[in-house]
């Protein structure tokens, strides 16, 4: 069975079949990890297909680092869009967002906590 046929079936299991979580955006999500140049809010929020209210949610709440130029505006670096790309896949999944802060508290802790 193909790739898309296993996601229709998925979303369709979930009852996402015409709801916020597309196949086409899973597609987007699969193709994200590949960004070289840093971006914008509203660029990183269009490639994800979630609001820029979620990435300063993501980030007030310590999921994600975002650096910002000389006016202030956020600039989305490549390992903060990696970061997004994954806490989004994990959203969809399913993950509640007390369990991202957690494991993301292990990731930034380093190798010592790969056990965990």
């Amino acid at each position: 069975m193909a790739t898309e046929d296993l996601m229709r079936k998925a979303l369709e299991a979930l009852g996402e079949v015409n709801g916020p979580m597309s196949i086409e955006v899973i597609h987007r999500l699969v193709d994200a990890g590949d960004v070289e140049d840093p971006m914008s809010i509203a660029e990183v929020s269009d490639l994800l297909d979630v609001s820029a209210h979620t990435l300063r949610y993501y980030e007030k709440i310590g999921l994600v680092t975002v650096d910002r130029d000389s006016s202030g505006h956020r600039v989305y670096g490549p390992e903060s869009v990696r970061r997004l790309v994954f806490l989004t896949r994990m959203r969809i999944s399913g993950m509640a967002i007390r369990d991202l802060q957690h494991y993301v508290e292990l990731v930034d802790a380093g190798e010592g906590t790969v056990p965990e």
